[in-house]
């Protein structure tokens, strides 16, 4: 009999579990140009390092650095676990996106040309809870509009390039106001010089004088008050 066979079959079965579980621990989104990357490195065992850099803490999920993947890092650091959805096109609305996909956004962008990814729907358990960019409380199993964050919204959101009489614009542009919108935001400008002045009556009842067709302050009406 020979007394060998059984334990070669037990290093055998060892190592190819060993495998696989060192498998598990590499999957990592793929490199831009298709090729498998080397998997999420240990940094002191408290975070992993993401293929673009990033150290992810660990216990938690970070976005994989292509816009629509997530990385997983173990509680104990190590190895990240990666999704590997191919990432779709760029899009501002689901009227950009193939039939049967819908625009994906993050959750902590309201720049200016905020783009979303197309994505297909993937199963859905539990509908969560997002603060869109225009302050409105929505839900849906991702965000599928501009969205300032997880949760419901506590107020009003200011977008980007917004100002008021208590949230000024910054050095070197104005806050230029609607006309007949009391109370009212304006929207940040380059300073303009004009070679003459109009009068507006502000939404306080007060008459003020700004460049034509530019009220500095938030405007009732052009013209001067009780004009």
């Amino acid at each position: 009999m020979n007394r060998l066979a059984p334990r070669v079959a037990l290093f055998a079965t060892l190592f190819a579990l060993g495998a696989a579980l060192g498998a598990c621990g590499t999957t990592v989104n793929p490199n831009p140009d298709g090729s498998a990357p080397d998997g999420g490195r240990s940094d002191g065992g408290l975070s992993c390092r993401l293929n673009d850099g990033t150290q992810c803490p660990a216990g938690t999920s970070c976005p994989a650095g292509d816009g629509c993947n997530t990385c997983s890092c173990p509680a104990g650091g190590g190895n990240a676990l990666c999704t590997l959805i191919a990432c779709g096109q760029s899009c501002l609305s689901a009227r950009d996106c193939s039939e049967g996909e819908f625009c994906e956004f993050t959750t902590n962008s309201c720049a200016p040309g905020t783009r979303g990814r197309c994505m297909r729907p993937s199963p859905c358990f539990r509908a969560e809870t997002y603060c869109s960019c225009t302050g409105e409380t929505y839900q849906g199993c991702s965000p599928s509009q501009p969205t300032v964050r997880v949760g419901a919204c506590d107020g009003p959101i200011i977008p980007p390039g917004t100002c008021s009489p208590t949230i000024p614009c910054s050095p070197g542009n104005e806050c230029v106001y609607p006309v007949n919108v009391c109370p009212g935001t304006g929207s940040c400008s380059p300073e303009t010089d004009c070679a003459a002045i109009a009068p507006f009556c502000g939404c306080d009842g007060m008459t003020f004088q700004s460049c034509p067709g530019r009220p500095t302050r938030p405007a009732r009406s052009a013209g001067p008050c009780g004009g």
